[in-house]
């Protein structure tokens, strides 16, 4: 069976030439989420987890691959710039998150946060948790983090401007990056590196002192 429409100016049909038999098109008994017969083809969430950690590991791990198909052959894959930043992105604002928790968990404070994309609104609160459980750190530490906080704020404060090419409708429609026109992929993840090594790094160490100590004092 082909498909034919008729352009406009021309009034000549054009057959597309597509089979309903053939077409990689989806089909009336598909679904998208089942289980594989063969159990190597399975993602096991309830053994991978399904806490904070799980989440933000795997969206960092995911930009990873990404960058790594790109610096194996960059040619025409400028596109995968959009998912990288924006998989990167958001490892953070769950870093962001969880540290707030387990830091006040372990600081016997109430626990929660705000739902915020918003990361330097998230990195206020988790830089004071982190000041109180490690007073002696170098405020240069604290500083470079924020610093990079910022720029990411700079050109996406919301999540959303690597996620659509335009914001929303109350914003009028405005393109998202206007100005932004190269990013150095190999470079954003060598500092990607060393920022989500900071927060790995106090992560497991707010979750040492947790297990060691319940009556923690800084």
């Amino acid at each position: 069976m082909k498909l034919s429409c008729t352009m406009k100016k021309t009034s000549s049909p054009l057959d597309l030439d597509l089979s309903y038999n053939s077409a990689p098109w989806p089909k009336p008994k598909d679904v998208l989420f089942r289980e594989d017969t063969d159990w190597s083809d399975n993602a096991f969430l309830n053994l991978g987890g399904k806490a904070w950690g799980a989440y933000a590991t795997g969206y960092k791990e995911a930009a990873d691959v990404l960058v790594h198909q790109f610096l194996e052959d960059w040619r025409g894959k400028d596109k995968l710039t959009y998912p990288i930043v924006f998989l990167y992105r958001h490892h953070i604002e769950l870093r962001l998150k969880q540290l707030i928790i387990n830091g006040q968990a372990l600081l016997h404070k109430p626990v929660d946060f705000e739902d915020e994309h918003n990361l330097v609104k998230l990195w206020d609160p988790c830089r004071k948790i982190l000041r109180e459980i490690w007073p002696q750190e170098p405020i240069a530490t604290w500083n470079n983090v924020e610093r990079l906080l910022k720029e990411f704020h700079k050109i996406d404060s919301c999540g959303m401007c690597f996620r659509y090419p335009v914001t929303t409708k109350k914003t009028g429609r405005q393109p998202t990056l206007p100005n932004l026109n190269r990013v150095g992929i190999r470079h954003l993840h060598e500092v990607m590196q060393r920022l989500a090594s900071f927060f790995e790094a106090h992560l497991d160490g707010v979750d040492f002192f947790r297990r060691e100590d319940s009556n923690f004092e800084p």
